[in-house]
């Protein structure tokens, strides 16, 4: 694993004019490492780490450590057991959405290795909820660590129509995962930021909370905790208003945050598109406060800090901020697959 650093420019420079194949290769390789137990087993042994009390109980469930991949990597479900093997303590998988759908137009990645950031502009692409379903499906009796589902509406769903969707998506993907994430902070689908506003979060989480619970009890199983994944573009009191909404609407956690629509490192360069969502180092202040804010507010919500977590010493400054588990993606892009364990020592 040490080799990445210098591996890493002939991956990017082999993958510059679209930065999508280097993460299509990645689930492409996760896929070939399924296939065989004894690389599972051998990914699994390189990544073991024997720590003493990282695993956390929250919203009964068990993480056995607090180290997650975001939603946005493995949006098909494709590559669960192999991210397993890293070292994970949990896995976030999606944004899924009911229909199939190809998402943006390409190029939809950029990427900054200055700055170690990118911007997307993906939109929600998916192969839609029955093949998301088969995929985790095949693979249910290997999953060992708590994995979470993110769902999103159709690039084509008008805002007023999205509570339906989202409930009705829920329902479909009833047996599957230990948490829900409902996505409503995504810069890239249309209509979708405005759903973070109170005209339309109440209803909506509550629609989702109602379909759970009516559709787990069906199959005799608990309702799952449902997630609300933010923009790190809110303000303070858009956040505080946002919260409250969450609690009083029986939502159990919140994801901190999406990528940034409206925050652009200085140091990009001149001529850059600029169109999409930012991730990297530069969102961690941000991720940071509202973290802080939301544990102040003294609700019962279990926090996510997802944004600009590059390192130990980060996600331990997170955590003793409040937040109960971090998940990280762009990161990984830049630093490579030691970045895990690292996060993981820096939490015992």
């Amino acid at each position: 694993m040490a080799l990445y650093p210098y591996l890493r420019p002939l991956l990017f420079e082999s993958t510059r004019y679209d930065p999508e194949q280097a993460h299509k290769a990645a689930i492409w390789a996760l896929k070939q490492a399924q296939k065989s137990d004894v690389i599972l087993r051998m990914l699994e042994n390189m990544h073991r780490m024997n720590l003493s009390g990282e695993g956390v109980d929250l919203l009964g469930i068990r993480f056995p450590n607090r180290v997650g991949i975001a939603a946005g990597f493995d949006k098909n479900a494709e590559g669960i057991p192999g991210l397993q093997s890293l070292g994970l303590g949990f896995i976030e998988v999606g944004t899924v959405t009911t229909a199939p759908q190809p998402g943006n137009t390409k190029v939809r990645i950029r990427r900054f290795p200055i700055e170690e950031g990118l911007i997307n502009s993906m939109g929600f692409p998916s192969d839609g909820y029955r093949v998301f379903k088969e995929n985790i499906e095949s693979v249910k009796d290997a999953i060992r660590v708590p994995l979470g589902i993110n769902i999103g509406i159709n690039a084509r769903t008008l805002a007023y129509d999205a509570a339906t969707e989202y409930a009705e998506l829920a329902s479909k993907l009833c047996s599957y995962g230990d948490y829900l994430t409902i996505n409503v902070s995504s810069p890239n689908t249309p209509e979708l930021t405005r759903l973070q506003e109170p005209e339309y979060l109440e209803s909506l989480v509550h629609g989702v909370v109602v379909a759970d619970e009516s559709c787990r009890r069906r199959i005799g199983k608990s309702p799952r905790p449902i997630f609300v994944k933010i923009s790190l573009d809110l303000s303070d009191e858009a956040v505080t208003q946002v919260v409250q909404i969450l609690v009083e609407a029986g939502a159990r956690g919140i994801i901190i945050g999406n990528t940034r629509a409206h925050f652009r490192p200085d140091t990009l360069p001149s001529g850059a598109s600029l169109q999409g969502g930012y991730s990297g180092p530069q969102n961690f202040d941000r991720a940071l406060s509202l973290v802080r804010l939301v544990k102040a507010m003294k609700t019962n919500l279990v926090i996510i800090a997802a944004g600009g977590i590059d390192s130990g010493v980060r996600a331990r400054k997170i955590i003793d901020a409040g937040a109960d588990l971090i998940q990280i993606y762009t990161a990984l892009i830049y630093k490579g697959l030691p970045l895990i364990n690292e996060c993981r020592r820096s939490l015992v």
